[in-house]
């Protein structure tokens, strides 16, 4: 096993002086697995003795996916081809309501879902609600602010818009002031029944007299009660107090958004409970701020609907949020991992590297995921981080000591000892003994080792 550069739990100890090798001592055998009725695939599993074939299909439980997944690995590793695409499917087929984002664009991921569907579903065909202010022509329409029906929503809106407070924000009072008048123009907008997009809110924010009349007209409504203050500043250095505010709407000022948005094509409210449909919103990176504020404000819209039926059994819900560190300043992720459960949310979430995550919420977050996908090739500050999670196992290890005495000459004698050891080193995670598309699975409910699987699709075998 030392000579082929990889010792599993079936080998024997190496002999003292080995070195050169990967030790998967600490990985899960056949006997240590319990998922039998699996329905989320997680490609095969990879036996853990010469010659390391990966034979049997292997998946998580559809309990054990509501317990949360976090996937972590760097571009190209097959994240979307082997694990998000796949399980969106296996999720409608299975009834959910799902929700991603594209954050390639072009319609990268709906290509990688119709892919698979038609190499697991022949014939099959899934309902797709695309949001995609790239391409108002092939989009649906949805009028955010008509839906800003309780202070839920509404609060939902302004953090997807301005982003969260941060307790260490040197200008956190001006933003949460700043947050305030969003709400309220939010507000305003919805109360009033008329029909004012981000395009009229900005219009009204750079003419205060505008802005004192909508006032004025709708005075008994909520947002009118909270923008008193600021029609109270004199109209000469209202521009000044609202740059930042016009700001955050100004990152929506883009044609294409003003197009999906204009006018109800769907009500996200009702489309949050319908079975068997895939919301898809396409907002690639490379959009910048522009698409991590639609993309906030889409699932910020999601997440407050779904945690409103908390409780309540409401259908199964697959929330799949690819580059995740790209929305923490507008989704909480730790709250919703924590309530989504409860709401019959199952969220996926996925990055390229752990330290996305601020060091004070990593923890918060990571273990909230019941299951951690860790792909071949991920980097150092990821691979210490798991396995630190993974913690220590004892093993055994041989050492050989030499003795002189005088007459017999020089002899050799070995002893047989134990320490901790990591279950799982830096270079065992980076490069488990699978294909191209390999990862490690940790899931302490079906097995208390981590699982090596090779994740390479038979249907993609030969694509570049």
């Amino acid at each position: 096993a030392v000579a082929r550069g990889a010792v599993g739990p079936w080998d024997p100890t190496p002999p003292p002086g080995a070195q050169g090798y990967l030790d998967f001592s600490g990985v899960a055998r056949p006997q240590d697995i319990s998922c039998a009725d699996w329905w989320f695939p997680l490609g095969r599993y990879v036996m853990p003795r010469h010659p390391w074939s990966a034979d049997q299909p292997i998946g998580l439980p559809e309990r054990e996916v509501n317990r949360h997944t976090v996937i972590i690995g760097p571009t190209r590793a097959g994240k979307t081809a082997s694990i998000i695409a796949p399980w969106i499917v296996e999720g409608l087929s299975a009834d959910h309501v799902v929700v991603a984002l594209d954050i390639k664009g072009k319609q990268d991921l709906r290509n990688e879902i119709i892919s698979y569907r038609d190499a697991a579903y022949p014939g099959a065909r899934f309902r797709i609600n695309e949001w995609n202010y790239s391409n108002p022509g092939g989009s649906r329409r949805w009028n955010f602010i008509r839906e800003l029906s309780d202070d839920g929503a509404v609060n939902a809106a302004t953090e997807g818009i301005c982003g969260l407070p941060r307790d260490n924000d040197p200008n956190r009072n001006f933003h949460l002031r700043d947050m305030k008048w969003a709400r309220g123009l939010l507000e305003l907008a919805y109360d009033s029944g008329l029909d004012l997009g981000v395009r009229n809110l900005l219009d009204v924010l750079s003419a205060p007299d505008d802005l004192d009349r909508l006032v004025q007209r709708y005075a008994n409504t909520r947002g009118a009660q909270r923008l008193r203050d600021l029609v109270a500043i004199d109209p000469g250095e209202q521009a000044r107090a609202t740059q930042f505010l016009a700001t955050y709407f100004e990152v929506l000022n883009n044609d294409g958004f003003v197009q999906v948005t204009r006018s109800s094509g769907f009500k996200l409210k009702e489309k949050v409970f319908e079975q068997g449909q895939l919301l898809l919103v396409d907002a690639p990176t490379s959009d910048g701020p522009l698409a991590a504020v639609a993309s906030g404000l889409f699932l910020s819209q999601v997440i407050h609907w779904r945690l409103s039926a908390f409780g309540s059994k409401p259908p199964p819900m697959l929330l799949v949020i690819d580059e995740a560190p790209r929305v923490l300043d507008r989704v909480d992720l730790g709250r919703l991992l924590s309530l989504a459960a409860g709401a019959n949310v199952s969220v996926v979430i996925a990055l390229q590297d752990v330290k996305q995550l601020p060091d004070d919420r990593r923890d918060e977050i990571l273990a909230n995921c019941g299951t951690t996908i860790l792909m071949a090739g991920a980097s150092p500050t990821s691979t210490e981080y798991v396995s630190k999670r993974l913690g220590t196992r004892i093993a055994a290890s041989y050492s050989a000591t030499e003795s002189h005495a005088r007459g017999s000459g020089r002899s050799t004698g070995y002893s047989l000892s134990s320490a901790p050891t990591p279950v799982m080193g830096d270079n065992e995670l980076r490069t488990p003994p699978t294909g191209r598309f390999g990862a490690v699975v940790i899931n302490n409910n079906i097995s208390p080792r981590p699982i090596i699987v090779d994740l390479t699709r038979a249907d993609l075998v030969g694509q570049p």
